[in-house]
């Protein structure tokens, strides 16, 4: 049987549970925004979990998707995602959640080190993004030129009279607030130094390498499926390919990374201890390659559709009990 977590967004855990379904496979699927019960019990040498009445021992593999549990209360309805009005007193509030945190961070450890197949775990689904640089660079990938700090000075003797791009030192934001229809984003820019104060927010600066074209890759059990995304024909989608055309979508194929990259990509997918993930590369005009980031949790979808890789079922196929994905 499969355990799932994910949030009620992801369109991909869809697809992945039609594959299960399709392939006769037992699954639970827990949602954030669902309540779930989750018992623990410690008896002698025995540790006994249950999950929505589930023995966790039924389930032999476990895919952490995205989200969290919303574990039941009788005091606190506790969502990630909201936040509800409470006649409790702050410190109180804070206290029933800091149980419920530790419960569900005590779930995922148990997890992770049980026999139970796991890919994802939410353990390590945000990484250290300046960590994450050190261990790319140790492992023989080039990374951009990179500088940390809050001074417009540093900015200056560190890049000299060359363009450099900005980026959050943490994740991207995305914040949606349906009750005024706004939708809000965070993306990489280019500096412009007139517009900066002498000291301002600290933020994570990178040298602005002219690319050739982007590379989204991602990596399922030590394999690498990756896509080629030509961003720098259009100056909306040039410095982050994020910011997407709808109109005029960015031409985006199959791509096979050199041998030479791909080993040290798998290298550093290891060394930051995931299964499965999605990366970040450029390659410059000159096709040298560059790492910019992982993203443990990464859309599939995006390079599965275009590049008709199936990865759905792939996953689908490595949650299955016998767990074979090449076909």
């Amino acid at each position: 049987m499969v355990l799932i977590i994910s949030d009620d967004r992801d369109i991909s855990t869809n697809d992945v549970v039609d594959w299960l379904t399709l392939f006769e496979q037992k699954f639970l699927l827990i949602r954030n925004h669902v309540d779930c019960n989750l018992q623990v019990g410690l008896t002698g040498e025995e540790t006994h979990i249950s999950i929505n009445g589930i023995d966790l021992n039924t389930f032999t593999t476990y895919w952490y998707r995205r989200g969290g549990l919303n574990i039941s209360s009788q005091y606190i309805n506790h969502s990630r995602r909201t936040t509800p009005k409470l006649k409790y007193e702050s410190g109180i509030k804070n206290a029933i959640i800091g149980d419920l945190d530790r419960l569900e961070q005590y779930f995922h450890t148990h997890i992770s080190n049980s026999n139970i197949k796991c890919l994802g775990n939410s353990l390590n689904a945000g990484l250290n993004k300046i960590d994450t640089l050190n261990k790319a660079r140790s492992v023989g990938l080039n990374i951009p030129k990179t500088i940390i700090t809050d001074k417009k000075a540093d900015l200056i003797s560190f890049f000299g009279e060359n363009d450099f791009i900005v980026k959050p030192i943490n994740e991207a934001m995305v914040h949606f607030d349906k009750t005024n229809e706004v939708e809000m984003y965070t993306y990489t820019n280019i500096v412009k130094l007139h517009e900066l104060q002498d000291i301002f927010h600290i933020s994570l600066f990178q040298e602005k390498i002219e690319k050739h074209y982007e590379i989204r890759t991602f990596v399922l059990d030590g394999e690498c499926y990756s896509m080629a995304i030509f961003s720098q024909k259009n100056k909306k989608t040039q410095v982050d390919f994020r910011n997407y055309d709808r109109s005029t979508p960015n031409r985006a194929v199959p791509f096979k990374l050199p041998k030479s990259i791909e080993t040290k990509v798998l290298d550093l997918v290891d060394k930051v201890g995931l299964k499965t993930c999605s990366l970040d590369l450029l390659a410059n005009k000159e096709k040298t390659f560059f790492f910019l980031e992982i993203n443990p949790i990464g859309q599939f979808g995006m390079l599965s559709y275009p590049c008709n890789y199936n990865l759905e079922k792939k996953v689908a196929k490595y949650l299955t009990e016998n767990g074979k994905i090449k076909e």
